[in-house]
């Protein structure tokens, strides 16, 4: 391949995904909404920047840490109350979030390959990746699910999107153990578990810290793209990927807030919205 050629496609990825992350800018949002708003981000940006600082505080810096704790939820606290003003009507901050942010559709997590697995998986930042458990049973010859745990930190809105995980997980353990002993599936279980490799640079991990910083922890999710997920024979299938997309879930909706480095199915997932 030319380099000419790697060139071209790298800008009609980068022109795919500045496409993909415009509002519509149709929602007839206020100018004094979104002027109070952005002086919510900015003051969000130097709370990020606080939450590092303390994060970066060693054993023997106990009272720096503690003031800055402090500042922090102080400045949380302002944010959440300022935020909830301008929210007032039902619809209030969903209107400012679609004139500054791209919607992305929910559709997109429904996503699945040839084996019935998601390329796409929300997870928490800063919590425990969520679980998505199967709990299985041979009993008579026959291969059984006999509970499914969807995580609890996950909301309804998108864990309906996985719903069809136990039968996609319980016919891969079936092509692994097939022919072993039927002892072998007593109270066996298999789980997904979206996670991020690699350590999260500075740069990437301010803009998330910002978004919690902003919306409160309940508000803001990764989207993770799983392709090439593998199910190994313990079996516990882990899909890596170090470059999610940080999106901000308002009332049923999602929009794009940031994306570290998205890949091919990210913007796919990104650019349905466009069509």
């Amino acid at each position: 391949m030319s380099v000419a050629t790697v060139v071209k496609r790298e800008k009609a990825s980068k022109d795919m995904l500045n496409l993909a992350t415009q509002p519509e800018r149709d929602a007839g949002c206020s100018s004094k909404k979104l002027s109070e708003f952005n002086f919510l981000v900015t003051h969000a940006t130097r709370t990020a920047e606080l939450v590092l600082l303390k994060r970066d505080c060693g054993a023997s810096e106990v009272v720096a840490a503690t003031a800055l704790e402090q500042k922090i939820k102080s400045n949380i606290d302002d944010i959440s109350q300022r935020l909830a003003k301008l929210d007032g009507s039902s619809s209030g901050l969903l209107d400012v979030l679609k004139e500054r942010y791209a919607k992305i559709p929910l559709s997109p997590l429904g996503w699945r390959d040839e084996r019935g697995l998601p390329y796409l998986m929300p997870m928490k930042p800063n919590i425990e990746p969520p679980r998505y458990v199967v709990r299985l049973q041979f009993n008579d010859e026959r291969l059984s699910v006999v509970s499914v745990s969807l995580p609890f930190n996950i909301p309804t809105v998108l864990n309906q999107y996985y719903v069809d995980l136990p039968l996609a997980l319980t016919r891969k353990f079936e092509n692994y153990y097939g022919s072993i002993d039927s002892y072998y599936y007593h109270n066996s279980s298999l789980s997904l578990t979206p996670s991020v490799s690699g350590i999260i640079e500075r740069k990437h991990r301010l803009k998330i810290e910002e978004a919690l910083a902003l919306f409160g922890d309940s508000r803001v999710f990764l989207i993770v793209d799983t392709t090439g997920i593998e199910l190994k024979k313990e079996p516990q299938p882990v899909p890596l990927n170090p470059c999610p997309v940080v999106v901000i879930l308002e009332k049923g909706h999602l929009f794009h807030y940031y994306d570290f480095d998205a890949t091919p199915v990210e913007i796919e997932a990104m650019m349905a919205a466009k069509r």
